[in-house]
């Protein structure tokens, strides 16, 4: 059965999470969680979206994230075609670095977001790589847990399901804890998420025509049009976000171009233009 494509308007609060190919761990060093993060930064400042709690491991990532002007995946684009690109160029390598399209359930309400906040955050921890939350460096934790906090993470809404926002102690004890059901205020309804969080794969990215098509429509073009010869500035833009979205969902500029029937340098040349 083929797969259903992500939809086109996609607005709302959404867990988001992408896992790199098997054998890479593109974040391995500080430089590329802090360039990753960087560039979702910049993403969020400009679609006036927000991040609630987000975590940057070697291999994956987790973000907490609300927008509400563009679709889900236009937040996403940028910084995931933006670290592909660069990562490959530095390791002098071609093809996706991600498996698959980032997976993005929504968060339906106050439960989901709880829950999914914390688990997030205790990933860390889990992982061994650090004793508390607080202590990894690439995790919104410390925007909760320390003064010093950090310029990435909103934290007033997660604070208001909690206590009015005027106390983090609460948040604080149910973080560090090992066990999900530690909650000050008695014990969370049953909630499988966290299976559905360790058991999700991504799944491959979707077909690029299949792509190409929603740009056109999304641009009041037919395909024919978008992939044809014109210089006009719709289609210009109609291309270059193509591209954008195609190698943000993990295809390679190789494989973009063909479609596009223009050259990979081409191609490489928009990604590298951001």
């Amino acid at each position: 059965m083929p797969r259903k494509s992500r939809e086109l308007c996609n607005v709302g609060m959404f867990h988001v999470m992408s896992r790199c190919v098997p054998g890479l761990r593109i974040f391995e060093r500080d430089r590329d969680k802090q360039r990753f993060l960087f560039e979702v930064a910049r993403s969020i400042r400009k679609h006036l979206a927000e991040i609630y709690a987000y975590c940057v491991m070697s291999n994956h990532f987790h973000l907490l994230l609300c927008t509400e002007t563009v679709d889900i995946g236009t937040v996403m684009q940028a910084p995931l075609a933006i670290v592909a690109q660069r990562w490959n160029w530095e390791h002098g390598r071609k093809g996706p670095i991600y498996d698959g399209r980032f997976t993005s359930p929504a968060v339906t309400d106050d439960r989901y977001f709880l829950n999914a906040a914390r688990y997030i955050e205790y990933n860390p921890v889990k992982a061994g790589l650090a004793q508390r939350p607080e202590d990894y460096p690439w995790s919104s934790a410390r925007a909760y847990l320390t003064e010093g906090g950090d310029d990435l993470t909103s934290t007033e809404r997660l604070l208001a399901c909690l206590s009015g926002g005027k106390d983090v102690r609460e948040y604080a004890a149910w973080l560090r804890s090992p066990e999900p059901a530690a909650w000050p205020h008695g014990e969370l309804p049953e909630w499988d998420g966290f299976a559905t969080i360790e058991a999700v794969g991504a799944p491959e990215p979707d077909p690029l025509p299949a792509i190409a098509t929603g740009i056109a429509l999304r641009y009041g073009l037919s395909l024919e049009e978008m992939l044809g010869g014109s210089r006009r500035p719709q289609l210009v833009r109609a291309r270059r976000e193509f591209i954008w979205d195609a190698a943000g969902r993990g295809h390679a500029a190789v494989e973009i171009a063909r479609v596009l029937g223009r050259s990979q340098a081409l191609v490489s040349k928009v990604l590298a233009a951001s």
